[in-house]
């Protein structure tokens, strides 16, 4: 998985996600994901997930984040392919009743970002505090 977003922090984001579990991260990497994927261009670096105790957490947010009806076809299509060939090649598992709640826990901070009419750097990457 090759792909990049330029200054997002998605890669960052998604590596916290693998490492933590999407229960355990906060709204800040959700929102950088989120932002990465549906303003991004280019894809998501799915390699840095790769190996990490909750891969399956970081693949399911990526394709979860991707079915939003903002993600141009194309790019959704692409997303969704990576996705879909590292869990194939990875055979990562995923709790998804698990993965569920814990997703739940932040659509009310990612619904006001869920709009053709947002604009990122109002509310965007470079308003949120940098990652460690």
């Amino acid at each position: 998985m090759n792909i990049r977003v330029e200054g997002s922090g998605a890669g960052v984001a998604l590596s916290a996600v693998a490492q933590q579990g999407l229960s355990r991260v906060s709204a800040d990497v959700v929102h950088r994901a989120a932002l990465a994927i549906w303003y991004g261009h280019g894809a998501v670096d799915l390699a840095s997930v790769q190996g990490a105790p909750h891969a399956g957490d970081a693949l399911s947010l990526v394709e979860r984040l991707s079915f939003y009806n903002l993600v141009e076809r194309g790019r959704k299509r692409e997303l969704l392919r990576q996705v879909g060939q590292a869990r194939e090649t990875w055979a990562v598992p995923c709790d998804m009743q698990a993965f569920e709640a814990a997703y739940r826990q932040f659509l009310p901070g990612l619904q006001p970002m869920q709009t053709r009419h947002f604009i990122v750097g109002d509310a965007g990457a470079e308003s949120l505090p940098p990652m460690n």
